[in-house]
């Protein structure tokens, strides 16, 4: 990825096809270009952690603040991965809840500026949503970090946050390596309501590459986007589904850009009789996500596990309290899980030894 000379970049490797921007024109229908059929194999395996180790260890002891949108279950799962990733660097965390909305988030970032961190994180808000705050945050000393969103980072200058975790490159990959698992499951053949959130402008360019490699990949295949509020989440978005499913006989797939998104989905789809007809998928998954997979409610997890969630984001926390340039760090830890390749109890973790990878990553011996 092409950065200015200000920005510090710790790029992904990936695999092909869904590793980087489809450039083929789109094939014959009812065919599966074989980049496709390499990118779903690579990924079914268990992932490595991509990032580039720091030149030294991170310095202990400094404080971070997690602000969770309690609007987001996964999202205030992430504590948890926040908080364990603490321990490993010996820093202190700790965590504020808000309601997902800009007036709530900034109000949230304000009281995390006035308890004078070392940083601050968050996810999926891009920082313009309360600009004020973020730029408060950074004139009080303060490095600002986000997972998972659209905008690039500043560094020490301009507006925008100090690192991004996971950014826009990776979670378009999650979009294509989605996208080419549903064009081989399908022989080609997959024609996918693709639900996303405008809201969060990572989810709906995740839900545009997905879009894009359909296209790029599958002549015979197609999309229909369905955007929907997350404050509906388990409320109307099932109806919003169903609605679109009813609407268009052809749709067979449906592609969740992250797995909050399908709460209350199934039993919808039962009560309509679309069960048999259509096979929902996702990326970012929750505990429930997984056992619908094995219940046969959900055909495809495209996985990025809470769990690694917090140490992604504290790595770009260490990352920036390193530099006053810019941090962006695209890893792609995912992993695609079916119902046959699912473990029968817990939670997958991608990949199972992420502790000591990360270990590694920041220098740290045992």
């Amino acid at each position: 990825m092409a950065v200015a000379l200000a920005t510090l970049t710790v790029a992904a490797c990936g695999g092909g096809g869904g590793g980087s921007a489809a450039t083929t024109a789109a094939t014959s229908p009812g065919t599966v270009p074989a980049e496709v059929s390499s990118t779903v194999g690579t990924f079914a395996s268990e992932p490595k952690i991509d990032l580039e180790p720091l030149a030294s260890r991170p310095q202990a002891g400094a404080r971070v603040i997690y602000l969770a949108n309690s609007a987001v279950p996964t999202d205030v799962q992430n504590v948890k991965g926040v908080e364990s990733a603490a321990q490993v660097l010996g820093w202190q965390t700790s965590s504020m809840a808000y309601d997902g909305t800009p007036a709530g988030f900034a109000n949230a970032m304000g009281q995390a500026t006035s308890e004078k961190p070392d940083a601050i994180a968050f996810a999926g808000q891009e920082p313009d949503v309360a600009p004020d705050a973020v730029k408060a945050a950074k004139e009080a000393g303060i490095k600002v970090v986000a997972f998972a969103i659209a905008t690039a980072p500043t560094g020490l200058t301009g507006d925008g946050t100090s690192g991004v975790a996971l950014g826009i490159e990776a979670t378009k990959q999650q979009g294509r390596i989605a996208a080419d698992w549903a064009i081989e499951d399908s022989g080609g053949n997959a024609h996918v309501a693709v639900v996303s959130t405008p809201a969060f402008p990572s989810q709906s360019a995740k839900a545009n590459a997905y879009v894009d490699e359909m296209k790029a990949q599958c002549g015979g295949c197609s999309t229909t986007l369905v955007n929907v509020n997350p404050q509906d989440i388990g409320k109307k978005v099932p109806a919003a589904v169903v609605s679109t499913l009813q609407s268009d006989p052809k749709l067979n797939y449906i592609f969740f850009s992250f797995g909050n998104l399908s709460l209350g989905v199934y039993p919808a789809l039962s009560a309509a009789g679309l069960t048999e007809k259509v096979k929902p998928t996702t990326a970012v998954a929750t505990p429930e996500t997984f056992q619908d997979l094995r219940d046969g409610r959900m055909a495809m997890v495209l996985n990025l596990s809470v769990e690694v969630d917090g140490y992604l984001i504290l790595d770009a926390v260490a990352r920036s309290l390193a530099t006053d340039a810019a941090v962006v760090t695209n890893p792609s830890p995912f992993q695609l899980f079916t119902k046959d390749t699912v473990p029968a109890n817990g939670t997958p973790l991608s990949p199972s030894d992420y502790v000591d990878q990360f270990r590694t990553i920041w220098r740290i011996t045992p």
